[in-house]
C-alpha cells in the first residue's frame, strides 16, 4: 500500500489527509493545525514537521482525514445497516462519495456549518475538529477501508436538506433537556414546587407511548425503526411529510410547520400551556 500517494490523491480532491496510528491522529493539535498551517504537497511527501522538530511521514501508515471547514467536507458515519434503514425511511441520501468501514459506511458531503454530533443510534455526524479514517487503511481488526463510491467517479454532493434539519432538531430536544435539568438541579423551576415526586421532563417523554399517542392525530403511519413517518396533523397532507420518535416524541414536519420536542407536540395538538402539557403527561391519560 503506497500510502503517501493515497494521501496525495485525497489532498488534490480538495481534502485534509492525516497520518493515523490505527485510529489515532498522530500529529499533536490536528484539529485547529491545518487551519493555522494549511497542508501542502510537500508535507505529505517529506513528512509534517512538529514544533519539537519531530518529522511525522505518510510512509506505512493508515490514513485520517480531517472533516469539516479545512477539507469543505462532513460526513454521516453510519455504523449498522439498521441505522442506514432508518435514515433512509427519513428521507433521501444523495449518491456522493462513499467509503466502506468496520461496521458500516462514511457519506462525504460538501461542507455545511453544523457541529458534530450524534443524531441517533450507530450515527455520528462528523464536521469541524473531527477526523475520518480514509481508504485504503487497516482497521486494527483487520478490516481494510475501501471506496464504493470514490472522488475519482462522481462529485461530491450537498448534505440533505431533511438531514440538516433533523440534526437541529436533535440538538434542540438536547439543549431543552439540558436546560430543564438545570433549573431543576438550582430549585428554581416554579412547575416543580408542590411536587418533589414530579419526573424529569425527559423521564416524563420516555414514559409516554408516543406511537398510540401519534396514532390519534396522524394516518399511514410507516417505518420498522424509531422514527416514523406519516401524514402531518397541523397541515393538510396527502403525502408523509411528518416524522416523529416512537421513544420520545420528537417529531419535524419536512413541509414546514416545524419541529419540537413531545411535551411541545402535547402543547400544539391540545393547546394547552406548558403546565398542562406536563400535567397530562402525568396523568393516567393524555386526553382533555
Amino acid at each position: 500500500m503506497n500510502t503517501i500517494q493515497e494521501a496525495l490523491q485525497l489532498f488534490r480532491f480538495g481534502l485534509t489527509p492525516i497520518p493515523l496510528d490505527g485510529k489515532r491522529p498522530i500529529i499533536k493539535g490536528w484539529q485547529n493545525r491545518f487551519l493555522d498551517e494549511p497542508l501542502t504537497e510537500n508535507d505529505i511527501v517529506n513528512g509534517i514537521k512538529e514544533k519539537d522538530g519531530k518529522v511525522v511521514t505518510y510512509k506505512k501508515q493508515n490514513i485520517g482525514i480531517v472533516t469539516g471547514k479545512v477539507s469543505n467536507v462532513v460526513v454521516i458515519d453510519i455504523d449498522s445497516k439498521e441505522a442506514l434503514m432508518r435514515l433512509k425511511e427519513m428521507g433521501d441520501l444523495p449518491k456522493t462519495w462513499t467509503s466502506k468501514s468496520n461496521r458500516g459506511w462514511h457519506l462525504y458531503y460538501n461542507y455545511v456549518p453544523l457541529p458534530s454530533c450524534k443524531p441517533m443510534d450507530d450515527v455520528d455526524f462528523l464536521s469541524d475538529k473531527k477526523q475520518v479514517v480514509a481508504p485504503p487503511s487497516i482497521h486494527p481488526s483487520g478490516h481494510q477501508y475501501r471506496w464504493v463510491i470514490s472522488p475519482s467517479e462522481i462529485e461530491k454532493a450537498d448534505l440533505p436538506k431533511w438531514f440538516i434539519q433533523f440534526v437541529m432538531n436533535q440538538k434542540q430536544i438536547a439543549q431543552t433537556y439540558k436546560n430543564k435539568k438545570s433549573v431543576s438541579q438550582n430549585v428554581s423551576n416554579q412547575l416543580y414546587r408542590k411536587s418533589r415526586e414530579l419526573k424529569s421532563i425527559e423521564n416524563l417523554l420516555n414514559d409516554v407511548d408516543w406511537l398510540e399517542f401519534y396514532s390519534r392525530f396522524v394516518s399511514n403511519i410507516r417505518g420498522n425503526g424509531e422514527w416514523k413517518s406519516s401524514t402531518c396533523p397541523f397541515h393538510e397532507d396527502a403525502h408523509n411529510s411528518f416524522g416523529f420518535n416512537i421513544y420520545n416524541g420528537g417529531w419535524h414536519c419536512f413541509a414546514g410547520c416545524g419541529s419540537g420536542n413531545g411535551l411541545q407536540a402535547v402543547q400544539k395538538l391540545y393547546d394547552v400551556s406548558f403546565k398542562e402539557a406536563v400535567r397530562l403527561l402525568k396523568g393516567d391519560t393524555l386526553y382533555v
